[in-house]
């Protein structure tokens, strides 16, 4: 049996086929006498749809994929019509698996490529496939590689580590999928006393604004030390960009004040301006110094 080909080209036949047939309302029926195309309307060979064997099931009934997705891989799941059916699942790769003999259900591992994905699915038994039943998804791409280790909540925040103040920076990039889903991250801001002594000055500063906001769906809110502490509280406006300074320069000999260890865990909220996010995604920049 020959790999069935995509359903858009029995699709396509079939739109074809319906153009030949039509004609306007006055026009006379044409009468070809030509034996030979009689013939070939008698030859089932004669145009060949790459899809569905004769007397095969029904395709199987699928259940949705979800719209949007970071995943690499789903599960498809289904029921086909007749239990015990080989079920194969054609998308960037093709992918089978047997649906259960008792209720015809069934469960594929499928491979999600960036950006749009299309499955058919069929269902074969005693060597007769059926047509294709399809389903979709989107991977969103870049996609968020945070989202399979948490930071949904401040609780959760993920742990970006320390950002020392000469300047260093970290970027984290990522997107929202759904309604009510939200990033969190944490940092460690330091202020290194050492060297604000060695130096008689500490500009220790901390930055955070955004590199990229897709379609300015993002915004942003900063915690200072605990989940609880929210910084700019006063503020009405979601914003887009935080900076805070400690300035002790100079300092660290008579007459100059004492170098302060000015080191400040920091908490950051990264949330959708909108119920609807569409893969939309974000790059945040944070620096210390």
């Amino acid at each position: 049996m020959t790999q069935p080909r995509p359903w858009h080209r029995f699709f396509a036949w079939s739109l074809l086929l319906g153009l030949l047939a039509l004609g306007c309302p006055d026009d006379d029926p044409v009468v070809d006498d030509d034996d030979d195309s009689a013939a070939a309307d008698d030859d089932d060979s004669a145009v060949d749809t790459g899809w569905g064997d004769e007397g095969a099931q029904d395709p199987p009934i699928l259940d949705d994929l979800p719209e949007y997705t970071n995943e690499s891989a789903l599960d498809l799941t289904g029921t086909a019509v007749e239990p015990g059916s080989l079920i194969r699942a054609y998308g960037t790769e093709l992918h089978t698996t047997d649906a259960n003999p008792d209720d015809g259900s069934f469960t594929v591992t499928v491979a999600v490529a960036p950006g749009h994905n299309d499955f058919d699915v069929t269902a074969e038994l005693d060597g007769l496939e059926s047509f294709p039943a399809g389903v979709w998804t989107q991977r969103c791409s870049p996609g968020d590689p945070h989202e399979l280790v948490g930071g949904d909540t401040c609780k959760e925040a993920i742990d970006l580590g320390a950002i020392a103040d000469v300047g260093s920076q970290i970027q984290v990039s990522g997107n929202t999928l759904e309604e009510g889903d939200e990033d969190w991250y944490t940092f460690l801001a330091v202020d290194d006393v050492d060297e604000d002594i060695a130096l008689a000055a500490d500009n220790w500063t901390v930055a955070i604004d955004f590199l990229t906001n897709e379609l300015d769906s993002f915004a942003i809110e900063v915690y200072r030390g605990s989940c609880d502490a929210l910084e700019c509280a006063d503020y009405t406006e979601p914003y887009t960009e935080y900076t805070t300074t400690l300035d002790q320069t100079p300092c660290g000999s008579v007459p100059y004040n004492d170098c302060l260890d000015d080191s400040t865990q920091f908490y950051i909220r990264v949330y959708p301006l909108s119920e609807v996010t569409h893969c939309y995604a974000y790059r945040l920049r944070i620096q210390n110094g």
